[in-house]
């Protein structure tokens, strides 16, 4: 029963571990979409200041071109840390595919450490009914 009774505690450290596990992969996922979304808007507004035809002064023209080249450097970055994040969402679905190999192997070890120890109940029994009997 020992033995069972540690199998249930690891079970349920492995499910605080996963638990725990999740809910980061929950905010990287919640990050991700953010950076994907300023990316995206990024991308918008420079298309805008790209498709303006309207004629201006060369002042105007270098402050919107230097603009876009910071608007564009920018959404590289956010582009980078959008992968960044998937390859740490990656690694955490590694982690939790492991946890959850883990507490299966758990399982099946308490199922067969319960049957083990109800055999070993059964055959006591069954010694102590064959000893009151002789």
């Amino acid at each position: 029963m020992k033995k069972v009774k540690l199998l249930n505690l690891l079970m349920k450290k492995a499910k605080v571990e996963k638990s725990k596990i999740l809910s980061e992969l929950q905010t990287l996922g919640d990050e991700k979409d953010k950076t994907g979304a300023l990316s995206s808007e990024i991308f918008e507004i420079t298309n805008q200041k790209a498709n303006q035809s309207n004629t201006q002064s060369v002042y105007a023209y270098q402050v919107d071109r230097q603009l876009t080249q910071k608007l564009m450097q920018q959404k590289e970055v956010l582009d980078n840390r959008t992968e960044f994040l998937q390859h740490q969402m990656d690694a955490i679905r590694q982690k939790v595919t492991h946890i959850q190999a883990r507490e299966d192997m758990l399982k099946k070890k308490k199922i067969s450490e319960e049957k083990r120890s109800f055999d070993e109940r059964e055959l006591r029994i069954s010694e102590l009914n064959m000893t009151k009997k002789v």
